[in-house]
């Protein structure tokens, strides 16, 4: 699936929205680079946002692990709310990285 591949991606590496979004190009046609990018973070958050909600323990660490993947290595602001918002930690990190 999709989201897998974007949290293998960040698991590994650092890119920015843009190349991210460069990654998918053959989906989600008309639409930029930056657009296809935003989108997949911003899904990808509001699933592990909602899984953790669930009240499933398994299910919820996760969800954990995932927000703050993309809060650390994505650098990305929505997925550092929630985890804010929902009393988690995470490491902040540099966000002026090169990709």
């Amino acid at each position: 699936m999709i989201f897998n591949k974007v949290i293998d991606i960040y698991q590994k590496y650092y890119i920015c929205f843009h190349c991210l979004g460069r990654m998918f190009s053959l989906l989600a046609t008309n639409t930029t680079n930056y657009e296809r990018g935003n989108a997949l973070l911003l899904s990808l958050t509001m699933q592990n946002h909602r899984n953790y909600l669930s009240g499933n323990e398994e299910i919820q660490d996760e969800a954990i692990f995932n927000l703050k993947l993309l809060a650390e290595n994505a650098c990305y602001l929505p997925a550092q709310k929630v985890l804010t918002n929902e009393g988690l930690d995470y490491k902040k990190k540099d966000s002026d990285k090169v990709c």
